[in-house]
């Protein structure tokens, strides 16, 4: 009986022995887990629906940056031991918060990004909050800026933009208060989306702060078709002003609307709009006089601006929005040096940096304090002049003086 007890013992061993053995063979001679080949970034894009005249602007700076990322062998990952190339992940949200929504959810549930970036506009970037703070996915919002987050406890998500309501609004009637011999009555005109609104609540106050006749006051909804009813309406009451608080597709339409009619104020101000790649192309001499949210220009002093402009054009053949490409490459900008700082791809270490760390970037230094609003740096207005784009607004950081009266619309 011990006999067999040992046998059986000694069997079992040699039986361990032959397995550890083969799964030894096995771990070493079979197939490995694939190396990390690229860094995935996903987001969506509004290729098509309401906010899709807007999109170029940020998907080709993006496309840009990922494009330049490679050429000089991609971004070094310290934790991997070499630099990685960019991969694109990206949809067509359709403009549509709830399918924008879906694509974030693909895109870190199924397709298991390493990294995430932000779509167009503030609407599409607001409802995407709870979907980055449930995953603890970090996320820099460009070509946004949602007060509403503000006070919030937000900790994975950041907004570039020094364009906010809360700043552009005071530059704008900065610049109009500086040409208030000039100018006295004006009419404000907005479109029913977040942002546009937001600019709307800001601005009433301040015009009528600063004693301004705001004589035409009226919204106007997504998707309008005809705003020539009450630009023949600003037309007949010869005001000195049109502050047109749009996005792209709408501000195309006013400004068509308004050279058919001979609607020629002192001051035309689209939000959002003029600074699109696709508006000079649109209006060509038409652009001259037109004033636009933006604080960027190629003429500043920031490292990499004029590279950025020059490597756009060439890439592009055509000038990059001044407001939503170089907000974009920004936020990129800060994205890779995030990633080297971090030296690696978890989305906490990469989020802590994002949180702490100041960014100079092509725009100026970027710094948001345990905020979600970047507290760097002053809005600004800017004017299409002689076919070039001028900082009029504020006058410390202006490139040129404003025209005005803006010159009347071409025939």
């Amino acid at each position: 009986m011990i006999k067999r007890r040992s046998l059986w013992s000694k069997s079992f061993f040699a039986f361990l022995c032959v397995g550890f053995i083969i799964a030894f063979i096995v771990t070493a001679c079979g197939p490995k887990a694939p190396e990390r080949e690229s860094i995935r970034i996903g987001f969506s894009t509004s290729l098509t629906g309401i906010y899709a005249a807007a999109s170029d602007s940020k998907l080709n700076a993006i496309i840009l940056w990922s494009e330049q990322v490679n050429a000089k062998g991609g971004i070094y990952v310290k934790d991997i031991g070499r630099n990685l190339p960019v991969k694109l992940v990206y949809y067509d949200d359709k403009s549509s918060t709830e399918e924008c929504i879906r694509i974030y959810e693909r895109l870190i549930t199924v397709e298991k990004v390493d990294l995430l970036f932000s779509p167009w506009g503030t609407t599409l970037n607001m409802a995407l909050v709870p979907t980055v703070e449930k995953y603890k996915a970090p996320l820099i919002g460009t070509t946004t800026c949602a007060l509403k987050l503000k006070g919030l406890d937000i900790k994975y998500y950041w907004s570039v933009t020094k364009d906010r309501a809360d700043t552009q609004m005071p530059a704008l009637v900065g610049l109009l208060s500086a040409n208030k011999d000039k100018i006295s009555k004006v009419a404000v005109l907005y479109i029913h989306d977040v942002y546009p609104m937001t600019n709307e609540t800001c601005l009433m106050p301040l015009l009528k702060e600063k004693g301004f006749d705001v004589v035409v006051h009226k919204d106007y909804p997504l998707g309008v078709t005809d705003l020539s009813g009450v630009l023949l309406e600003i037309k007949g009451k010869n005001l000195d002003a049109v502050l047109g608080l749009s996005y792209p597709a709408d501000y195309f339409l006013m400004q068509k609307q308004a050279m058919e009619i001979g609607l020629n104020p002192k001051i035309f101000y689209g939000l959002i709009g003029p600074g699109c790649d696709a508006f000079p192309s649109i209006f060509g001499p038409a652009t001259e006089g037109v004033c636009f949210q933006a604080s960027w220009n190629e003429k500043h002093p920031y490292p990499g601006a004029k590279e950025f402009y020059d490597s756009y054009v060439k890439r592009w053949n055509k000038a990059p929005d001044y407001l939503d490409s170089a907000e974009t490459y920004e936020g990129l900008q800060i994205l890779e040096k995030a990633i080297e700082d971090a030296g690696t791809l978890d989305w906490k270490k990469i989020r802590d940096v994002i949180a702490t760390e100041v960014f100079k970037t092509i725009n100026g230094e970027v710094y948001w304090g345990g905020t979600v609003f970047n507290q760097r740096g002053p809005s600004g207005v800017s004017q299409w002049q002689k076919g070039k784009v001028e900082l009029v607004w504020p006058r410390e950081k202006a490139t040129a003086e404003l025209m005005i009266p803006k010159p009347v619309w071409p025939k």
